[in-house]
């Protein structure tokens, strides 16, 4: 992966992503997984996706609104073509709350070659 390297998911009562660089520019074809946690504690997979030319998921193709919960989306940095062969985190986790089922969560995440920093967008 390139400094300045983000990326955003994205869901309507929705679930979505971003993932940007630290430079600034988003990164293509990053697979993301949307779970979430069932009662049993179990992560059920909600929809997968790649990012987009300016690193955003914008529909995990779970169709309509998903349930209030806990939520994962898991971004597979290792098969990012900008990241080289052997990423420092071959994957990124992110897990959040989503209570209102009508809210929109953007969730971003921002990276560089060694870290990455994620909060909930607007």
């Amino acid at each position: 992966m390139q400094p300045g390297d983000r990326r955003v998911h994205k869901f309507p009562g929705q679930r979505c992503a971003h993932q940007l660089r630290i430079t600034g520019t988003g990164g293509a074809g990053i697979p993301a997984t949307l779970e979430r946690k069932n009662d049993a504690g179990d992560w059920v997979a909600v929809g997968s996706a790649a990012t987009d030319a300016n690193g955003r998921v914008r529909n995990f193709g779970s169709g309509g609104g998903t349930p209030p919960g806990i939520y994962r989306i898991r971004f597979d940095i290792s098969r990012y073509a900008g990241a080289g062969a052997k990423p420092f985190f071959p994957e990124i986790d992110i897990v959040f709350r989503a209570d209102d089922d009508s809210a929109h969560y953007h969730v971003p995440v921002v990276m560089s070659p060694y870290g990455y920093s994620s909060y909930r967008g607007n």
